[in-house]
């Protein structure tokens, strides 16, 4: 970064911008590089749905849809002779095109097996279309491939004591096929990275949920869910295997066990209104934040509190909420981002972002 003693806007400049291009700093060395790139899309699809009701307990979902998506790319990318400091290069202006198509079906079936319960399997296929890389980067244009994911779900959903209880329970798969992710690469005698979209390999992911809600009064609600997970690269691409990627090791942001829980108490006010309070908690179990495992680097498990008093009054018309998030101010990391994860970097250069602190407010409502 250019350290400069005074401020970046001055009286008499409209901008920032402006004002370095007076003063010099976006002349050689360092100089101006501009770049543009257009996609035009054009997107087509055709679908459908049909339901039969197979018994008075049988019901069949049947869908599909074909997409068909072409995208026109053009760039062109400019830069001053004397721009020998970040070595952005020039490049001429190009045209390219690429089309990219699926089918994508669903089909879904569920059984009632009493006026309380039913059971349900459900199989479907998404689509993500590929695209081309646009910005300072010698690549731009290069495109980049589909993604395909086929996920398969069964569960029971039900209801008990006489309607005072609910729970359902799910386990799934997903095998997520051509996972695309950011790259970088170094240029040398450039010291910055030039970034691009590309396949990373194909993801396993497979999992059970369970939740339960109870409600052992008129005024208190209880309810819990827990979440447990197990995601792996099932393949990887030969970029993803050069920086150190394993078949097998972890995905990363998903962590292995997921608990939440939270109570709501409700307080009638007589003819005045009723006044409900509430407290949730989630529990991440620890997760990799990265995809190389020889760059081992985890967010520790952590615990989020949140919690809400809420007033309404006797007709419903109107309310008022005092609430509150992160309330033990529990610091996280969300997001990693490894900006030069190129094995020819000649900088190390990590960012993290941080989860919202301590966060509290009030929301009125009117009803009308």
């Amino acid at each position: 970064m250019l350290g400069l003693p005074f401020p970046l806007v001055a009286a008499g400049f409209p901008d920032s911008l402006a004002f370095l291009t007076t003063v010099g700093a976006l002349t050689p060395p360092f100089g101006e590089t501009r770049s543009i790139g257009k996609t035009r899309l054009n997107s087509y699809a055709v679908y459908g749905n049909l339901t039969g009701h197979l018994s008075d307990k049988l019901n069949l979902d049947l869908g599909a849809r074909y997409t068909r998506e072409h995208k026109d790319f053009s760039y062109v990318q400019t830069s001053a002779p004397g721009n020998v400091f970040f070595q952005l290069p020039a490049i001429p202006l190009f045209d390219s095109s690429a089309s990219f198509s699926a089918f994508t079906p669903s089909l879904g079936v569920d059984y009632t097996i009493s006026k309380d319960s039913m059971v349900y399997a459900k199989a479907s296929k998404g689509f993500k279309s590929g695209g081309f890389n646009d910005g300072f980067t010698s690549v731009a244009g290069t495109p980049f491939k589909s993604e395909t994911l086929m996920s398969y779900e069964g569960g029971l959903k039900t209801t008990f004591w006489d309607g005072r209880a609910r729970a359902n329970l799910a386990a799934y798969q997903m095998n997520w096929k051509d996972v695309q992710s950011v790259f970088s690469t170094f240029n040398p005698p450039s010291v910055i990275p030039f970034f691009s979209v590309d396949t990373w390999g194909d993801e396993r992911i497979r999992g059970i949920e369970a939740e339960l809600s109870v409600r052992p009064t008129k005024r208190l609600v209880l309810n819990g869910s827990i979440g447990m997970v197990d995601a792996e690269w099932s393949a990887l691409s030969a970029r993803s295997r050069a920086l150190g990627a394993l078949v097998g090791s972890p995905v990363k942001y998903v962590p292995k066990v997921t608990l939440n829980g939270g109570i709501n108490y409700s307080f009638p006010l007589e003819n005045k209104g009723a006044l409900t309070a509430a407290m949730n908690f989630q529990w991440r179990d620890k997760t990799p934040l990265t995809n190389i495992p020889t760059e081992p680097t985890e967010r520790p498990a952590y615990t989020l509190v949140d919690g809400s008093l809420t007033y309404e009054n006797s007709d419903g018309r109107w309310s008022v909420q005092l609430w509150g998030k992160n309330l033990t101010d529990r610091k996280f990391i969300t997001n990693l981002f490894d900006v030069d994860n190129s094995p020819t970097s000649p900088i190390r250069a990590i960012y993290q972002s941080l989860g919202a602190p301590r966060t509290v407010g009030i929301k009125v409502r009117f009803n009308y």
